[in-house]
């Protein structure tokens, strides 16, 4: 199973306070028995998704960003995985101007 996060557009405020603003996509593989345990409301690796953090390889907020995940938590608000949230935060690089900063950003868990 083959899960895609989409989310509406975003923004933060790095160090200098600038503001950045863009999109973030990305999807990873879930086995088909997550998949059920997350319909059930059954969280696995008891609702810290372990293996999702090394399967999410690359998402940007905007151009020059470079995103790695840090910490992701699942929360099931329903029985069926569309009604799931996932909440991340992360460290976005500005590789133009170097900034280091953390970032959350909460989206909707949507099945292909």
């Amino acid at each position: 199973v083959y899960v895609r996060f989409n989310i509406e557009p975003t923004s933060d405020t790095d160090p200098d306070g600038q503001t950045v603003t863009g999109w973030v996509y990305d999807e990873w593989f879930m086995t088909e028995m997550e998949y059920q345990l997350i319909q059930q409301g059954i969280m696995p690796y008891g609702g810290e998704w372990d293996d999702a953090l090394r399967s999410i390889e690359r998402a940007s907020l905007y151009d020059h960003a470079d995103i790695r995940i840090m910490r992701l938590s699942t929360y099931v608000s329903d029985e069926t995985l569309k009604q799931a949230w996932i909440t991340y935060k992360a460290n976005v690089h500005d590789t133009v101007n170097q900034p280091s900063y953390p970032a959350t950003v909460t989206y909707p868990l949507t099945p292909e």
